[in-house]
């Protein structure tokens, strides 16, 4: 199953710049799995049945930024346009 992402945070941390996805499925991801712990451990994000994983996510990255004092870059993809019918 393909995840997309929602954004990514870019911050500082013992002197060393890591950057971490956060994808449709509420996971932080990172080639480090110790910052990735991390992140679990610090921000956990809890789905809530009334907003979208897109909603919770962004909230989520701009909270762990703050903290962070990081960086968020968001997913602004579009979905690529129907193919057109046989005309």
């Amino acid at each position: 199953m393909n995840h997309h992402m929602i954004g990514q945070l870019t911050f500082w941390m013992s002197a060393k710049r890591h950057t971490v996805t956060l994808n449709d499925q509420l996971q932080w991801e990172c080639d480090d799995p110790e910052i990735t712990e991390y992140l679990n451990e610090t921000f956990p994000i809890h789905p809530d049945v009334s907003l979208s994983s897109l909603a919770i996510g962004r909230h989520a990255l701009y909270r762990a930024a703050e903290r962070l004092n990081g960086r968020v870059q968001v997913s602004t993809r579009r979905h690529p346009p129907a193919a057109a019918g046989p005309a």
